[in-house]
């Protein structure tokens, strides 16, 4: 805040705060905290001694910048079984990513392909017979990514193979 007096003593002041289109607020001085979001902000300082005298006001700028990465939560191994054809079609869960400014997107990326933007309450694919990595990552709503958490997805074959025997031979 600013640095404030009065002729007739400072104990006798009561202070005010003002930014964006709010209207001026009363603050206690020294105790006050406001909260600023990212980008420039001007804050206007002013106070009024005990006859209800105001004085100017003085703009004080700040400056407030998102460098905390978004974070993401993977969902558990898993291990799918097949029913045909040596792959599954399965149904994963889905990360979890939180930030304080806000989360923008989870995406995805199967087996260290390309990331996609994830949308839906569920992962839907099909995967073939062995083991994959599902990798996560979120990014927040100014565009700061995350680090990649992964999951491993085992497909399974449990079938037993079959076998049709040739007529006998005489």
């Amino acid at each position: 805040t600013g640095v404030f007096d009065d002729n007739c003593g400072a104990d006798a002041l009561t202070y005010y705060y003002q930014y964006g289109s709010a209207p001026f607020t009363e603050f206690e001085a020294g105790v006050s905290q406001i909260t600023i979001e990212n980008g420039d902000t001007t804050v206007f300082w002013m106070v009024k001694d005990a006859i209800g005298l105001a004085s100017d006001t003085c703009a004080q700028k700040f400056t407030v910048v998102d460098v905390v990465k978004p974070l993401v939560v993977c969902p558990n191994d898993t291990t799918i079984n097949v029913l045909a054809d040596c792959q599954a079609a399965v149904q994963l869960n889905v990360a979890t990513a939180s930030d304080f400014c806000g989360v923008e997107s989870i995406q995805y990326s199967v087996d260290n392909a390309t990331f996609y933007k994830f949308v839906g309450s569920t992962l839907d694919t099909t995967l073939a017979v062995g083991s994959h990595t599902i990798y996560w990552r979120s990014e927040d709503v100014h565009g700061l990514i995350s680090d990649v958490c992964e999951m491993t997805v085992d497909i399974k074959d449990t079938i037993v193979p079959t076998v049709a025997c040739p007529a006998d031979i005489t």
